[in-house]
């Protein structure tokens, strides 16, 4: 199985984090946005929209971030998706709340307090 993803991704590191917390053997394919590794073509048969994270295994893939998870937490040996209607309705609240409510307030903070910074811009204020 392998991942491809940027590594300062937050969404990237969710899903490497559950990769390593489930024990799971997986290949980590570092994207470069600068290199535009996501646009090229065998990258963008992984994922169709050119954004990770993705995992692609044999001839399967799946992209967007909570899809991985749920794609790799299917995957581990630890009951992570739960056992019923009420407990798997509950994940999918939190997880479709994280990905619509909070990701885009903090995607702007992390663009300002640190990539700015890594590429020496000062953030605004």
């Amino acid at each position: 199985m392998e991942l491809y993803h940027w590594p300062l991704s937050h969404n990237a590191r969710k899903a490497r984090a559950l990769a390593r917390h489930l024990n799971l053997p997986i290949e980590e394919i570092e994207l470069s946005m600068q290199n535009k590794d996501h646009k090229a073509p065998d990258c963008l048969a992984i994922t169709p929209m050119g954004q990770g994270p993705a995992i692609g295994e044999e001839d399967y893939s799946v992209w967007q971030a909570n899809a991985v998870l749920i794609y790799l937490a299917s995957q581990g040996d630890k009951d992570l998706l739960g056992r019923s209607a009420r407990e798997w309705g509950t994940i999918t609240q939190w997880m479709l709340w994280q990905s619509t409510e909070l990701s885009p307030v903090v995607k702007p903070l992390h663009v300002e307090n640190y990539f700015k910074r890594l590429r020496g811009i000062e953030p605004d204020t």
